[in-house]
């Protein structure tokens, strides 16, 4: 990538000087001028010479608007000019806090060159020409900023949530290989309208550009708070307000050191309360009315200081200066409807100027500094001088009027199917347009969630919850049933988002509940219902869930719809096993692969959170791993991989390896778990899905400690206890068991202990009975191990007595296992066999092929 932006700058192309940069905007020197700021800038070369010594470093410049934070941006930017470094600016929008990347994609837009009147192909040479021809790269980069390279590149083979990822990694490197030859300056201003996957992106490039000689240098309104995690290269200061003296010095440079009666200064200095743009505005208004005059080097009032209306905030001072300016504050407040930024083409689309009348009131805004240009019209890009400016604009304007003007903008968009759906419908709910806006806010969720961005596609759609409301309210049923829908897809979003306990996800199906009541007869219910019953899941409140399953039971087998039935009997199932209840379970799983379509009930995985025949399948592995029958449990767990992998679906593949990687753990296979893990981590890590990465952190402390690491104990039991505050207790217990057999093995007998008490109090509170057997198990271990013989017999003899009883023949076969085992060193051989022989005689042939063979070995030594 080869791209240098500034806001108020022409855009190069590195390998230029930053200082050698083109600029069309003609500006005083109150822009590079900073007052007051002598620390904050001795401060920001020290960390500029951090940077250079390859020990990367992020500023974080925080204030509210108009204290000054793009001018110190400007002020270390000159103040660097002298080094020879590369420079790129990332220009965060409020228009665009939803459009993911949207930051990037514009610094890379401009870094190339690309026009909006440019076609595909020449926008494709344009890119070529500052990323090369790395045939992913490009193909990556193309795609992120909507060019078609399909006749140029083969297609990459990868789901969207690979090629979200590999476009993270790409830019993160391109990023990283900018400060090899030079030190780079990467600037990201206003983060406060950051993208959630943008604020993403620079969460990911700390760690890697900590050795390298970058300085991100950001700015945001107080509003911001993200922490960067806490990393260690990233430092956070405010802007504070100005003092009388450095004010003072403010109204010098703007009256030429002419200098200002004293009851002037005093309302200045009182009025603008040390903002710094205040000063600057209201400065201004002052020197361009009529009541000063000058002699020498002193300004007088020429006439009564009460004739001029002199603003009493900094909305109303810039708001004074565009009344000043009529015509030409038409065009402002026209430009400002389309945001802080605009194209000509897209303003003149809208005008009903000529374009010579345009252009002399661009150059009119320019002369007076509200606005800067990029380019030459007709592809030229203006920028408002600062957000507030653009703000007073805009407000300024009757409610009426800027409907109209949004309107006209809208239709102007609509004619160009590459912009944005999200910009489309932030226009359109300003045009008064709600029927078009809730439509575009919902083909914008859709397109996020597909790409997948989660956070974007779940705030495009409370977007349109919002503006559906007030009909809702009235119970229209058209309106109703939209908002239904559109609830449930927020539903299903945060399901992979938020997690399926999460009290967030909950509130939404709770919400699309009391909607589907009110709309009747619904298909939609089903969705909700299956929505509430996962999150009772996941909270393992497993009585409850089955309550719910067996009400989808009933309503699916009242549909002409198949898959809901398979579903339904899906979530009897699980309800059951996880209780323990292995063959009312397997009659339920039984009669959903019976019905199971996988042609028919494909593409279904947005609408039930993940693909319905992974899920039958995943199940029913761990199911049949149970009951001893491994075979057939081994071959499912491959049709859910499979299946899930056929998909690229990022929450399907994710709870496939979740649940394969417990299946490894029952079946004692340590590669198969690390394998699952390690195909999580970089999923749920570039989606931020909590539910995922709480998994993910328990299962890579399991193998730490497998490997031996102590601290794996300590550092289990601190992801235990924060996935369990997130309200997910799913295979928590049957995770505390299998934590508390590796505590064991490496000799951590209390911490095993304190597992195993820990998992005991959670089935207790769950009913989660699915691994009782191997508890009393671990509980006998801890017993024998303290050398208790006794306590251990009579523990051994109730997994024995559990798993009978739940016809879980893989955990009675161990329990017998063990129990044999502690008979034969009180050599009691012949109670050994008696209590074995039928067990491991009940596991059919291949099955369970360890704990048999384990067991015959025994048999075969009993009888010796």
């Amino acid at each position: 990538m080869k791209g240098i932006a500034d806001p108020v700058e022409a855009y190069v192309v590195v390998g230029e000087a930053a200082s050698e940069s083109r600029f069309d905007a003609r500006r005083s020197g109150t822009l590079a001028d900073i007052v007051g700021r002598e620390q904050e800038l001795e401060f920001m070369r020290e960390r500029w010479s951090k940077a250079m010594t390859a020990c990367g470093q992020m500023v974080l410049v925080s204030g509210e608007a108009g204290i000054g934070k793009s001018r110190i941006t400007r002020a270390v930017i000159d103040e660097i000019a002298q080094d020879d470094h590369n420079r790129m600016t990332f220009q965060c929008s409020p228009y665009h806090t939803d459009s993911a990347f949207y930051p990037i994609i514009q610094q890379l837009t401009f870094a190339a060159g690309i026009l909006p009147a440019d076609g595909n192909q020449e926008r494709l040479e344009k890119l070529e020409g500052i990323v090369g021809t790395d045939p992913e790269y490009t193909a990556l980069m193309a795609m992120l900023l909507g060019i078609d390279a399909s006749r140029r590149y083969d297609p990459l083979d990868m789901s969207p949530a690979q090629i979200r990822a590999r476009t993270m990694q790409a830019l993160v490197r391109q990023l990283a290989q900018q400060a090899e030859e030079k030190p780079l300056l990467a600037i990201f201003e206003d983060l406060h309208w950051v993208d959630p996957t943008t604020l993403e992106l620079l969460d990911l490039s700390l760690d890697v550009i900590a050795d390298k000689k970058i300085l991100i240098l950001a700015t945001a309104r107080p509003t911001f708070e993200h922490g960067f995690g806490g990393h260690p290269i990233v430092t956070r200061f405010a802007l504070n307000r100005l003092g009388r003296e450095q004010i003072l010095s403010i109204v010098n440079k703007l009256t030429g050191g002419k200098s200002l009666p004293a009851e002037v200064m005093e309302i200045i200095t009182g009025r603008t309360d040390g903002v710094p743009l205040f000063v600057e505005e209201l400065t201004k208004t002052i020197l361009e009315s009529d009541v000063l005059k000058v002699e020498g080097d002193k300004l007088f009032l020429d006439r009564p200081l009460d004739t001029l209306a002199i603003p009493s905030t900094l909305h109303d001072s810039l708001m004074a200066r565009l009344d000043r300016l009529q015509p030409i504050k038409e065009v402002a407040q026209t430009a400002a409807c389309i945001g802080r930024e605009f194209e000509h083409q897209l303003l003149a689309a809208i005008s009903p100027l000529t374009e010579a009348d345009l252009n002399t009131a661009l150059d009119g805004l320019i002369r007076a500094e509200l606005v800067y240009r990029r380019g030459v019209p007709p592809e030229a890009i203006y920028l408002f001088k600062h957000a507030l400016v653009r703000d007073a604009a805009y407000e300024s304007l009757l409610k009426e009027r800027r409907r109209n003007i949004h309107s006209e903008i809208l239709r102007a968009l609509e004619k160009h199917l590459d912009i944005a759906p999200e910009v489309r419908a932030h226009h359109a709910e300003a045009a008064g347009q709600t029927e078009r806006a809730i439509d575009l806010w919902e083909v914008a969720s859709k397109a996020a969630i597909a790409r997948p961005a989660y956070d974007e596609g779940i705030s495009h759609l409370k977007h349109a919850i919002a503006l559906i409301s007030p009909q809702v309210n009235g119970n229209d049923r058209t309106a109703l049933e939209l908002a239904l829908s559109l609830q449930v897809q927020l539903g299903i979003a945060l399901l992979a988002r938020a997690g399926y306990g999460a009290d967030e996800t909950i509130s939404a199906f709770e919400y699309a509940l009391a909607l589907a009541d009110k709309v009747g007869d619904t298909p939609m219910r089903y969705s909700v219902l299956y929505g509430l019953w996962a999150g009772l899941f996941l909270r393992a409140e497993y009585a409850e869930a089955l309550s719910q399953a067996e009400a989808l039971i009933l309503l699916a087998e009242t549909s002409t719809e198949t898959a809901p039935l398979v579903v339904a009997n899906r979530l009897a199932g699980l309800s059951l096993c996880l209780q323990g209840r292995f063959a009312r379970a397997q009659t339920h799983f039984d009669r959903a692969l019976s019905i199971y379509d996988p042609l028919q009930h494909t593409g279904l995985e947005n609408q039930f959170g993940q693909d319905i025949g992974m899920s039958v399948h995943c199940y029913l592995a761990l199911n049949l791993m149970a009951c001893g029958e491994t075979r057939r449990a081994e071959e499912h767990a491959q049709k859910s991989e499979e299946a899930a992998l056929a998909i690229s679906h990022a929450n399907s593949i994710l709870y496939m390896h979740l649940h394969l990687a417990v299946f490894a753990l029952l079946s004692c296979d340590e590669v198969a778990v690390e394998r699952h893990a390690e195909a999580m981590i970089p999923i749920a890590r570039e989606h931020d899905l909590l539910l995922w990465l709480g998994y993910i952190a328990i299962l890579q402390e399991l193998l730490a400690v497998r490997r031996g690491d102590e601290a794996g104990i300590e550092r289990y039991m601190k992801a235990d206890t924060d996935f369990v505050a997130a309200k997910s207790k799913l295979f928590v217990s049957l995770l505390r068991i299998e934590a508390g057999w590796r505590a064991l093995a490496i000799g951590l007998r209390e911490p095993a202990r304190k597992l195993a008490a820990m998992a005991r109090q959670m089935i207790a509170e769950t009913g989660e009975t699915f691994a009782l057997s191997n508890l009393c198990r671990l509980e006998g271990a801890l017993e024998l191990d303290a050398g208790n013989h006794q306590e251990a017999e009579t523990i051994l003899k109730e997994a024995i007595g559990v798993a009978r009883d739940q016809g879980a023949k893989l955990w009675q076969l161990r329990a017998a296992i063990d129990l044999a085992g502690l008979w034969q060193t009180d050599g009691l051989t012949a109670e050994a066999t008696k209590l074995l022989k039928p067990i491991h005689d009940s596991i059919a042939d291949g099955d369970c092929p360890e704990d048999h063979a384990k067991a015959q070995a025994m048999l075969t030594d009993f009888k010796g």
